[in-house]
């Protein structure tokens, strides 16, 4: 993992290459796809990611809390997006 954050130039020739170029630095198109693989972690809520020469490995957490304001729900019913079977 790299230590300091992209500078500046490093972040304009990255969204340079991706919206000119229309293709990533390592050479696959934009549009190119690879085949990657998800596992789950052996700790909870984490997980693997390798898509092909890069084995990323992360973490999810998460807390539910209460609302601060109080909750307003709207539903709109449109019987012209139903659709018929």
């Amino acid at each position: 993992m790299k230590d300091t954050p992209l500078s500046n130039w490093e972040k304009c020739l990255l969204l340079w290459a991706i919206k000119e170029e229309k293709k990533h630095l390592d050479g696959p198109q934009i549009y190119d796809y690879r085949n990657i693989k998800i596992a789950f972690g052996t700790d909870y809520e984490s997980y693997i990611v390798d898509p092909g020469k890069t084995t990323v490995l992360g973490q999810v957490s998460y807390e539910l809390v209460s609302p601060k304001i109080p909750l307003l729900i709207f539903l709109s019913c449109n019987p012209f997006c139903l659709k018929t079977i």
